[in-house]
């Protein structure tokens, strides 16, 4: 269970042969917009720095995350509580960065509200699937959707709208494959007992790992083009 890039649940370690080198691509990746943003962070603009440390506190999270599933710990608790931060950071971030209100705060906070009520209503199931992870996958979704065209109308700082434009672009990739990776185990998208269901849903968790790390990377070198044109 990845939604920290590298997160996966310990279920998914099971009979582990090819799939370990994912999980190892998945963490070279990981280290990509840490690395790029040691690049640009001196003399970055503040939203920069406040994403960085965003960067920085994912990554660690996810070792946290990942070191549990590998020693057979289940960290689906850590993953949702991860979703939850990630969302609301963003929901905050943009509005901050863009300095315009794209959602006001009780709509944000209504949307975290039915997020905790989702967590709460499924705290005992054991399916793999679970109605919290595609609520806040669709809203992640909807939300860098939403942030493209409003900030596309409202900021002439190319820097800032290059840098904010990749990240939208890594949150929209990486979550619709990882939307579809976690609908695998619907029932209304498949049957429960479809063959190597398992396997594809790592395949599309370290894709999704991978495509959001080399984004966010892209983004920070964005910055650091701009800072040598000066």
């Amino acid at each position: 269970m990845r939604l920290c890039p590298l997160g996966l649940c310990c279920s998914d370690f099971k009979d582990m042969k090819w799939e370990i080198t994912l999980v190892i691509l998945s963490g070279v990746f990981a280290l990509l917009p840490v690395f790029c943003g040691l690049l640009v962070f001196r003399n970055a603009p503040q939203y920069i720095k406040v994403f960085y440390a965003f960067v920085c506190f994912t990554f660690l999270f996810d070792v946290l995350s990942t070191s549990m599933a590998f020693n057979g710990i289940h960290n689906e608790g850590m993953v949702k509580l991860y979703m939850l931060i990630e969302f609301g950071f963003f929901a905050w971030f943009l509005n901050w960065s863009i300095q315009h209100a794209m959602w006001p705060n009780w709509i944000i906070l209504l949307m975290l509200s039915g997020a905790v009520l989702i967590w709460y209503l499924n705290i005992e199931s054991a399916s793999a699937f679970n109605y919290f992870v595609l609520y806040l996958l669709i809203l992640t979704i909807v939300q860098s959707i939403w942030a493209f065209g409003f900030s596309s109308f409202l900021n002439s700082d190319m820097a800032f709208y290059q840098f904010i434009t990749w990240v939208l672009i890594g949150r929209f990739v990486g979550n619709v494959l990882l939307l579809f990776a976690y609908g695998l185990s619907a029932k209304f998208y498949f049957g429960s007992k479809m063959p190597y269901i398992g396997y594809l849903r790592m395949v599309l968790n370290s894709s999704a790992s991978i495509a959001i790390n080399f984004i966010y990377a892209l983004a920070l070198l964005k910055i650091l083009r701009f800072q040598k044109s000066k």
